[in-house]
């Protein structure tokens, strides 16, 4: 189910953005997702990239969400928010201490969703928030044209890997665990049906 959600106006430094908010909502994970590019100059098709990220969580709810033993019987959330550089670069040096543009930053409500919350992190409404994922569509637009492959896709791909951070993946940490993660976002992605 996809649901679009109130326009807003956001006034800063950079000016009044228009950002597009959606719900994305599969059966167990809800996924709010917005758009705080400029409005008149949009790089992706929306409603083709608003049905993948539908596709991915069905995917994820079907498999890896699946296994996790700390997020059963669990209706999950998540928040994705598509800016610019200018606002991913300050968000890498506020919470990263990186003085640059990344790809995709993502900020977990729980330490390690792969070993389960303490049970004092839990909300107690049944409802469990893992956390918040921020692209840079910029950065996602170059990377698609380098891989050859849509914008939507590379957002997808961001989105995937931004999620299983979430989740206590990190690929920073060890060669090992590099595998595992990288090993799971192939999995998923190659489940995925693309429009040519």
């Amino acid at each position: 189910d996809i649901q679009d959600l109130p326009f807003v106006f956001l006034f800063n430094y950079d000016g009044a953005l228009f950002m597009r908010n959606i719900l994305i909502r599969s059966k167990n994970i809800d996924l709010v997702c917005s758009d705080t590019s400029k409005s008149s100059n949009p790089f992706y098709h929306k409603k083709r990239l608003d049905q993948y990220l539908l596709q991915i969580l069905t995917h994820l709810e079907k498999g890896l969400i699946r296994e996790l033993n700390a997020t059963k019987n669990k209706k999950l959330s998540i928040s994705l928010l598509i800016c610019g550089k200018h606002k991913i670069k300050k968000l890498n040096k506020l919470h990263r201490k990186k003085d640059k543009i990344t790809d995709v930053l993502s900020f977990p409500q729980y330490e390690n969703l792969r070993k389960g919350p303490r049970k004092d992190e839990f909300n107690p409404t049944g409802e469990l928030h893992v956390g918040d994922i921020v692209i840079c569509k910029e950065v996602a637009l170059k990377q698609s044209k380098e891989l050859e492959h849509s914008l939507e896709q590379e957002i997808v791909a961001l989105f995937l890997h931004g999620f299983l951070h979430l989740l206590g993946y990190d690929h920073e940490k060890s060669t090992k665990e590099e595998k595992v993660m990288f090993g799971l976002e192939d999995k998923v992605i190659k489940k995925m049906k693309w429009n040519k």
